[in-house]
């Protein structure tokens, strides 16, 4: 249960903010080096000219998302609902037959988990996550695939191998996706899950709940 839950952590993190259009991409296809990055020049007083080339982040459209997720792992029903300050923050909670089993909330450089099935209160670094979830986590790998619209995506790296492929819809003028399937190989294993997405609110007032439950097992 603790991996699906991060393999639910990548895909949901995938598919829930793709928020830029292809369509606005080939708009300003001419203009990408201006939107993607910071030319400044500099001159000093011996007549010398030097240039810096800096990356300019990405902007969301919004502020905050939350939405609801179903899916199914190995004939198990599972429902997430998640939540999300964009560039800050993440929160997930899971449960299965009307039961939470595990909340996640993962920050620029932590993961933290409190699995009720186990009872543990976890804190993992995102290379311990990606060693246990033989997924490429990080919060800037996953913020990164915000802001990507690629209908169907391919990867073969030492973690993951395999496709993912969305339906999209729009919500409130944003294209965001309403399924993402995956079919590839985790850590040698053959996967196939279907993540159909919905009730997205967008730039509401999210409320992040997470405590350790004392007595819990802490592992680090």
């Amino acid at each position: 249960m603790k991996k699906l839950i991060y393999i639910l952590l990548l895909l949901v993190l995938v598919s829930s903010c793709s928020v830029f259009k292809k369509t606005s991409k080939k708009k300003n296809k001419i203009k990408d080096n201006k939107q993607t990055e910071q030319v400044v020049t500099r001159r000093d007083g011996k007549g010398n000219t030097t240039v810096s080339v800096t990356p300019v982040k990405k902007q969301a459209p919004y502020k905050t998302c939350s939405f609801k997720c179903k899916t199914s792992f190995k004939g198990m029903p599972v429902s997430v609902s998640a939540r999300t300050t964009y560039d800050s923050i993440f929160w997930l909670s899971a449960s299965s037959l009307g039961f939470e089993a595990i909340r996640v909330k993962a920050t620029e450089d932590s993961v933290y988990m409190i699995d009720k099935l186990n009872k543990e209160n976890v804190q993992w670094t995102y290379d311990r996550a990606s060693v246990f979830a033989g997924l490429p986590l990080s919060f800037d790998f996953i913020q990164d695939l915000f802001t990507d619209t690629t209908l169907v995506k391919s990867y073969n790296t030492a973690k993951f191998s395999g496709t993912i492929v969305k339906k999209l819809t729009n919500v409130d003028g944003i294209t965001l996706p309403e399924q993402v399937n995956i079919d590839g190989k985790i850590k040698g294993q053959q996967q196939k899950i279907t993540i159909n997405i919905s009730n997205y609110k967008l730039n509401g007032k999210n409320e992040y709940p997470f405590d350790f439950v004392k007595g819990y097992k802490t592992v680090k």
